[in-house]
């Protein structure tokens, strides 16, 4: 992972005892700010990704296990 993304994180990784859900929620909202702003206006289009996952996030959907997981307009789960 760049360490510049690395540096806008709130905890450490989990196998260096950072809280995982911590780590995952950091690196999805810095992941996404970063491809957002990105110069190359093509990277944008990659942003629905993380909007997905932020999404499950946002909702406790830890597991994944929800049946309603749609990502940029196709039903995944």
């Amino acid at each position: 992972m760049l360490q510049f993304l690395r540096n806008g994180f709130r905890e450490g990784p989990p196998a260096k005892g950072g809280r995982e859900k911590v780590f995952i929620t950091d690196y999805t909202y810095v992941r996404n700010a970063w491809l957002s702003g990105h110069p190359n206006r093509a990277i944008h289009n990659l942003t629905y990704r993380f909007r997905c996952y932020l999404a499950q996030i946002n909702s406790e959907n830890w597991d994944l296990d929800s049946l309603s997981i749609v990502m940029n307009g196709v039903r995944v789960a």
